[in-house]
């Protein structure tokens, strides 16, 4: 069997990066009413716009 890797801190906490990510989300979502997801691991955080445009997030920078 393969071992398994937590993506989440075990503490349940998010990431900075998770929480610059939905900061990026809410923006967007309130100040331009465009819908967007938000997805987490590993360190990273991702907010996914429209098909094929993402936003990657290690919670000091967007890019």
């Amino acid at each position: 069997m393969h071992d398994q890797i937590i993506a989440v801190p075990k503490n349940g906490k998010k990431t900075q990066a998770a929480l610059s990510a939905d900061l990026l989300r809410r923006s967007l979502q309130i100040e331009h009413d465009i819908h967007a997801d938000t997805h987490e691991g590993y360190d990273l955080a991702l907010v996914s716009v429209w098909a094929g445009l993402v936003v990657w997030c290690d919670g000091d920078w967007y890019w």
